[in-house]
């Protein structure tokens, strides 16, 4: 039952923030990339061919050569997919995977603790504004790694108890999830997780090896090797290679040293950075634990002979390893961590237990933190996101891109829209993103690419009525592709 309440709470709570703040709208190169994915995959396909005017429709984080389709590992796009099926609408995908990240998180938490600080842990990250705003309310990601990693933490403290082949095909299930959504960080935790149960195992606190073989390898190995096979099928329709993935071919062809750039603002966001360690790290501790939810946590892990309290060693251990790697190695944005939001619950609630055993003489003066910190939360989570500035520098343009997009959409024919951009175009504010099939898409999105490659483009889509963006104007303008005899800006 109190999983299928958190479950029912953050759904609740994402279906109704819309009216709270603006329909969710795709703003960055991620979100539109995922989009795609979940498009293809709406679609019955894997993959999509290769357009052949395909130089015009190239963009971030998106391959075109040898197959159309997104960089990223599928699990985002599934999810999103989903919901796409089921109501015509990607966002709903995102608001399923979230209730079923929060309902696992809560089981998870109940391994490792009694069930009622299991359920005030879920509940606080369950209403957690920002994990609302940004793995709830963005098609950005999160809620899927999020998934994985609770059924992973939370099939391993009950198969430590007790071998039961279901919570062994939940660990499994788990890392599988990791592998398809995060596969750097969630490997990590996973052989986190694995470790300890090889150790358990091989101090034979685990039963007889016949039991440990049948019940638990076999149905974890099994899982595991029909998720690989259907990995490296994956990889070989989208890269042509089964065991490359579309993010290495990605990689090799816009971002390796012998990568052949075509266009300005891709080599300008190549050399673009995010900021430093410690910006990262601060960024993350104001995603995880916002208003004053870091002080139980500090004081829990400040405290030394308080690391052996159940489960607090292996969240540390493991959080510590990822975060490491994540800042090191990658921009460090907070969904990347996603494998190990489950126990970074774990610590936050094990942290309020602490103060609210905590004694003094006879009395027991943290309890009031117990109670005022999630009463802050609930307190300021209306406050956050009417007053929350969701805008980016590119945000604008986006809108307009969106508002554009469904006007023509609403026009009897098809379109054609060239986007020509400025010298001085901000990288972030891309216009040119598509459907799955291109050529059946309402509107087509394009880069002008000068009057000479742009006729055989025009021959191509013949029938649709042609317009030229100017998107680096104030506003964006559209207007009617100009004739041969017109005057128009170069690229």
């Amino acid at each position: 039952m109190p999983v299928l309440l958190v479950a029912g709470l953050a759904f609740a709570l994402n279906l109704g923030l819309p009216a709270l703040i603006s329909r969710p709208v795709p703003l960055v190169h991620d979100e539109f990339s995922y989009l795609l994915a979940a498009d293809t995959f709406a679609s019955g396909r894997l993959t999509n061919p290769t357009h052949p005017m395909w130089r015009h429709f190239e963009t971030f984080h998106v391959i075109h050569q040898p197959s159309y389709q997104s960089k990223y590992p599928p699990g985002q796009g599934l999810a999103l997919a989903a919901g796409q099926l089921l109501t015509g609408r990607p966002i709903v995908g995102v608001w399923i995977s979230l209730a079923l990240a929060c309902g696992a998180l809560c089981w998870m938490l109940q391994g490792w603790l009694p069930t009622r600080w299991a359920l005030l842990g879920a509940g606080l990250a369950t209403s957690q504004p920002t994990i609302l705003a940004a793995w709830g309310q963005t098609y950005w990601g999160g809620a899927v790694a999020m998934l994985g990693g609770a059924l992973v933490f939370g099939a391993l403290p009950r198969l430590l108890r007790r071998i039961r082949k279901r919570h062994a095909f939940a660990l499994a299930a788990g890392l599988a999830m990791l592998a398809n959504s995060r596969p750097m960080e969630g490997l990590i935790a996973g052989l986190c997780a694995l470790a300890v149960l090889i150790g358990a195992a091989l101090a034979g606190r685990m039963g007889p090896p016949r039991r440990l073989w049948s019940d638990l390898a076999v149905p974890v190995l099994a899982t595991l090797a029909v998720c690989a096979l259907g990995m490296a099928y994956y990889n070989w329709r989208v890269t042509g290679d089964p065991i490359e993935l579309p993010y290495q071919t990605w990689w090799r062809q816009y971002q390796g040293p012998e990568a052949g750039l075509r266009f300005a603002e891709l080599s300008e966001w190549r050399g673009s950075a995010d900021g430093s360690v410690l910006q990262k790290l601060r960024r993350l501790r104001q995603f995880y634990f916002p208003f004053a939810l870091w002080i139980p946590v500090l004081s829990l892990l400040s405290v030394p002979w308080l690391w052996g309290v159940r489960g607090v060693r292996l969240a540390m251990v493991t959080c510590g390893l990822v975060l490491a790697a994540s800042t090191h190695w990658s921009t460090g944005w907070p969904h990347y961590c996603a494998p190990v939001a489950c126990l970074l619950s774990l610590l936050a609630a094990q942290g309020l237990r602490l103060f609210w055993h905590t004694r003094v003489g006879e009395s027991r003066p943290l309890r009031f933190l117990v109670a005022l910190i999630p009463a802050l939360q609930l307190g300021f989570l209306p406050l956050f996101f009417l007053r929350q500035d969701f805008a980016v520098s590119f945000r604008a343009q986006l809108l307009a891109r969106e508002r554009i997009a469904v006007m023509l959409d609403q026009q009897p024919s098809h379109h054609l829209v060239l986007v020509h951009y400025h010298p001085n175009h901000l990288v972030h504010a891309e216009w040119v993103y598509n459907r799955a099939d291109i050529d059946r898409a309402k509107v087509v999105w394009a880069r002008d690419l000068g009057p000479a490659q742009n006729e055989e483009l025009l021959a191509y889509f013949r029938d649709r009525r042609v317009w030229l963006l100017d998107a680096d104007t104030e506003p964006p303008r559209l207007r009617p592709y100009p004739s041969a005899g017109d005057s128009r800006p170069a690229r």
